[in-house]
């Protein structure tokens, strides 16, 4: 089973062309009116709704197969956390994260971050925007290349130790990755994969292109 969260961020529509009907749909605040007006109703809507009227918060509870609500101020937790947490729960074998990055940048870093949780939980947790797919890496990974230009690694805890690149434009070999400096930036795949290696420490591997892409 896979897992699609639409949040309230930057959505975008290729998003909801990856929707298909084996996929459970979570719709946060506001991005479960976004699937609701692509056609599309959501497995479990979650949040306070406070991006939302009142006649689309009804609509929305109408329309949903399940429903997680929670007070706008009385909570620690973002909705977009909550709407994981959910995901979560389902143990799924993928979940992939849209709406979750935008103009507010304290959201976007708060849900980066989450993406640790999943890795806890061992299900492999995208997070897709227009511009960027980001993942998490902790030990292997082999990275397809496909329609993004680059591919940046950069490391989430102070350290990252035995960073090993193969098959890309500029390959490492065992090195160290440090938080405060920027090695990682803009690498290409030069064939039709890579791999990343990591002895220790969390990687955070971004394709990204250019927004005339």
């Amino acid at each position: 089973m896979r897992v699609l969260l639409f949040a309230g961020g930057a959505l975008f529509p290729e998003a909801f062309r990856e929707i298909t009907e084996d996929d459970l749909l979570i719709g946060v605040d506001s991005g479960a009116r976004a699937l609701l007006e692509h056609g599309f109703s959501p497995d479990a809507a979650i949040g306070d709704f406070d991006s939302v009227t009142i006649e689309q918060t009804e609509f929305i509870i109408q329309c949903s197969k399940e429903v997680v609500s929670c007070d706008a101020y009385d909570k620690d937790k973002t909705d977009t956390e909550m709407g994981l947490e959910f995901a979560l729960g389902k143990k799924p074998d993928s979940i992939k994260m849209f709406g979750v990055t935008g103009s507010r940048l304290d959201h976007t870093l708060a849900n980066i971050h989450l993406l640790e949780k999943a890795l806890e939980k061992g299900i492999e947790t995208e997070i897709i925007d227009q511009q960027n797919k980001m993942i998490l890496v902790e030990d292997y990974k082999i990275i397809e290349k496909d329609t993004y230009s680059y591919i940046s690694i950069l490391p989430m805890t102070e350290k990252v130790e035995g960073v090993t690149l193969k098959g890309f434009l500029y390959p490492l070999n065992e090195d160290l990755l440090l938080r405060k400096e920027t090695l990682g930036i803009s690498n290409k795949i030069v064939n039709s994969a890579a791999e990343i290696f990591v002895k220790s420490g969390l990687l955070l591997v971004i394709k990204s292109r250019d927004g005339k892409e």
